[in-house]
């Protein structure tokens, strides 16, 4: 910051010959924060405030900064709960947590991992991004299995103990959400107790990996071998290089018996936000003068307190949010009240150090190999325990508590039985499959056959949707049984792929033997009703044909005797010829199984 002020006064241009005073105050605890914070808008003319680190007074300094008309600068507030919205004054130059989950969900969902667990402390800006994670995570078919929240102050047997509970879940994939000390005692704690091995995934956010290029020692660095961490991606420029040349010439001479350290993404991003208020205040300036006034009244937030009142702090404000530059740290401008930068880069502990793998870009789904977004994934990368194997994220910690139907009937799949020591016995063809399963698939698995309803309680008074609904209450594991698959019970959980299928059957009455030996069988549906319509159809069909040929047809002349004949016959005797062929084939006693409704 104090690189930036100097640049600002030496380049007359921005501030129009006026300069730009920077006054540092250091706080070890929050209410000497908030104390210094008083102090200076009561005693200096303050055009902005920058907070470099986020404290439990945040809200305190924006009800401050909105009653002095002092815009609220923040270098490290990220929890999307602090917003714009809220205190009108306070301006995020940090990216908000809302962005760097969604990095996140892209980095799980690039491996296929469905559940994870997340760590957080209980401070208010930390806790504040489990939502935005939970929604990124949920876009992506993924969820959030378990949260663990840790306190700030937590020591050693109380990291223990969550972890503990960690390794007692089913995820293995841990997204650590922490400050810096707090994540680094996790980490060593982690690694002692066997939790830095093969089969576990650990992925920490920027509020670590920013801090750790100096705050590392190489043997703490390697005993963190294949964590995974989302870090701001600063591009590089030419305006970079030489600002970082400047810095380190200068750190040197200020810090003569330290060692170099890397300049990271916060100190870049504090003097951008020095130039930038630079910047809004020049544009001010070429239109009106900067003033102050002190109010008669004291503050009501602050007991026998009055403050200087920035005149035109609502037009730097707007002048801020309107802010478009490419900055150290990349560019430098707001959408709807947030910064909008250059995206997320995935790194890898590898070694003594670290690389990256990777690149997200703002609101993406998905991960790119190069910063140009151009190639899709992730570079190859080292995971705990020293695998290259891409951990599959889940593992069974316990035995499971599997229910099988206690019922009457149908004891070919599920059968639950005492044996002479009232020993509970479970067998049948289902139970014969999901051990057939878990010996392929996972022979180390560990589980118990529990009947549900009780022994003691009789199965009739419980149906399988009571059943189906333990699962969905975690009462139980998993159930193995004939459970039929319904569109209801599919919302609650899951089923597997069908092992058994009854396929497409027709049903047809029993024909009785004797019935199907007689030959006059084919007879059956012609009942009065059907022979009477027969007749007559034949009668009127005959009396048609007669009408057509009586006069040209010589066969349809004669005595009224004989016309009448020749009608009859003229239908009589192709039916006589096929009646003839079926009464054959049944005399003859042909097996053929056919309906007798084939017959016609």
């Amino acid at each position: 910051m104090e690189l930036a002020v100097d640049y600002v006064n030496n380049q007359s241009e921005i501030l129009k010959g006026a300069e730009l005073c920077l006054h540092l105050q250091e706080a070890q605890t929050s209410l000497e924060g908030s104390s210094a914070a008083v102090d200076l808008l009561a005693n200096e003319e303050v055009v902005a405030l920058i907070e470099a680190q986020a404290s439990k007074t945040e809200p305190l300094l924006s009800d401050l900064g909105e009653a002095a008309n002092v815009p609220i600068l923040s270098l490290s507030v990220t929890s999307p709960a602090h917003c714009n919205q809220r205190f009108p004054y306070f301006v995020r130059m940090a990216h908000t947590d809302s962005f760097q989950m969604k990095a996140v969900a892209a980095l799980v969902n690039n491996y296929g991992w469905r559940s994870i667990a997340f760590l957080h402390s209980d401070n208010h800006f930390d806790s504040g991004s489990m939502p935005s994670l939970r929604d990124a995570l949920r876009d992506l078919d993924s969820e959030i299995a378990y949260t663990s929240i840790i306190p700030s102050t937590a020591q050693k047997q109380t990291i223990r103990e969550e972890l503990h509970k960690l390794k007692s879940i089913e995820s293995r994939v841990y997204v650590v959400h922490t400050p810096f000390d707090l994540g680094m005692n996790l980490i060593m704690e982690a690694q002692e107790m066997g939790m830095m091995e093969s089969g576990y995934v650990w992925i920490i956010t920027q509020g670590f990996t920013s801090l750790w290029d100096y705050a590392l020692s190489v043997s703490t660095m390697s005993s963190m071998q294949g964590l995974l961490g989302i870090k701001t991606h600063i591009p590089d420029s030419k305006k970079l290089n030489d600002f970082t040349q400047r810095w380190e010439q200068q750190f040197r001479l200020d810090n003569p018996n330290t060692k170099n350290i890397e300049l990271n993404a916060y100190g870049l991003l504090a003097y951008d936000t020095v130039l930038m208020i630079a910047q809004a205040i020049g544009k001010m300036e070429r239109n009106s003068s900067l003033s102050f006034m002190t109010p008669s009244t004291s503050l009501e937030i602050i007991a026998n307190t009055k403050i200087k009142v920035f005149q035109q702090g609502k037009k730097l404000l707007q002048e801020i949010f309107s802010t478009n530059f490419d900055g150290l740290s990349g560019p430098v401008k707001f959408h709807d009240g947030e910064m909008v930068g250059c995206g997320y880069e995935v790194v890898n502990v590898v070694g003594k150090s670290y690389q990256i793998v990777g690149y997200w870009p703002f609101n993406s789904s998905k991960l790119f190999k190069t910063p140009s977004f151009s190639d899709e994934g992730l570079r190859s990368m080292i995971w705990p325990g020293g695998s290259v194997t891409v951990p599959r994220g889940w593992a069974i910690p316990t035995r499971l508590k599997i229910a099988v139907p206690r019922k009457s009937g149908w004891e070919e799949f599920v059968c639950v039985s005492l044996d002479p020591s009232n020993k509970t016995i479970v067998s049948g063809f289902s139970i014969d499959v999901f051990r057939a399963v878990v010996s392929i698939v996972e022979p180390q698995l560990q589980f118990d056959f529990i009947p549900y309803p009780e022994i003691s309680i009789n199965a009739d008074d419980y149906s399988y949707e009571e059943l189906v609904n333990q699962v969905y209450l975690k009462n139980y594991d998993g159930v193995v049984g004939d459970v039929t698959i319904t569109a209801s019970r599919s919302e609650s959980v899951d089923f597997t792929q069908p092992y058994t299928e009854t396929g497409l059957v027709m049903v047809s009455p029993t024909v009785i033997k004797e019935e199907a030996d007689n030959a006059w069988t084919f007879l059956q549906p012609f009942n009065p009703t059907l022979w009477a319509t027969t007749m007559v159809f034949l009668i009127y069909t005959g009396l048609v044909v007669w009408l057509l040929e009586h006069k040209m047809n010589p066969d349809f002349r004669g005595s009224p005797l004989y016309q009448v004949v020749t009608i009859f016959w003229y239908h009589i005797d192709p039916c006589f010829l096929a009646s003839f062929f079926y009464f054959f084939i049944f005399i003859f006693n042909l097996e053929y199984n056919l309906n007798y409704f084939q017959f016609f």
